[in-house]
């Protein structure tokens, strides 16, 4: 994917890697020509460098590059439960290059469908920069999350029968796991009954209830 980046004087962030899980090509040109699909279940690889006249700078004090989710429109990306929205955002600027591994977990079906940007900020005071830089800022080309990608049709693909019984490998395991569980939760609420009608007092015989 490329970058849109704001240079301060001579300075600037580029995006150098941006891996997706899905692209599809688009007529509309805003969009570099695609459009970009990652999987909320998939981590991906995010690479940024700072440039002094289109070059590469790699002698300057180390410092750190945090990556923020924006909404395509600027706005930060809310945080929905306890869950964050972006983890892996924060590595060092090393010889010019900051890498991270990165997990997006907001999804744009819970957001109106709306696409986000990832946006890598370093900080001006840093020494990397000089006291009268002020912050340098990059954010990537608009993307959709979603869960899991769509597959291609059989036709489109090799070896259809065996990512079929694949497939059908991954759910079996998924149902003897839930299969476990549910045991296991059955147990637990048969010991709970226990432990409550061992709590219950003793029922007293009917003579012990009389007035007389």
């Amino acid at each position: 994917m490329s970058d849109v980046a704001l240079a301060a004087g001579t300075k600037c962030l580029r995006i150098v890697e941006h891996t997706v899980h899905k692209s599809d090509p688009t007529d509309n040109d805003d969009d570099d020509g695609h459009s970009y699909l990652i999987s909320t279940l998939k981590e991906f690889i995010f690479r940024v460098e700072l440039c002094e006249d289109e070059v590469r700078v790699k002698t300057h004090e180390p410092c750190t590059i945090s990556l923020t989710l924006l909404y395509e429109s600027g706005k930060p990306v809310e945080q929905l439960g306890e869950v964050p929205v972006l983890t892996g955002g924060q590595a060092m600027l090393e010889n010019g290059i900051a890498s991270f591994r990165v997990k997006v977990h907001a999804l744009s079906s819970t957001r109106q469908q709306q696409r986000f940007r990832i946006e890598a900020r370093l900080d001006g005071k840093s020494h990397a920069l000089g006291p009268d830089t002020p912050e340098l800022v990059v954010s990537s080309q608009p993307f959709r999350t979603l869960t899991k990608l769509h597959r291609e049709r059989a036709a489109k693909r090799p070896a259809t029968e065996s990512l079929a019984a694949n497939d059908a490998s991954s759910l079996r395991e998924e149902l003897d796991t839930l299969t476990a569980e549910l045991r296991a939760l059955k147990t637990t609420v048969a010991a709970i009954k226990e432990e409550v009608a061992a709590l219950k007092p003793p029922t007293l015989p009917a003579w012990a209830s009389s007035d007389d």
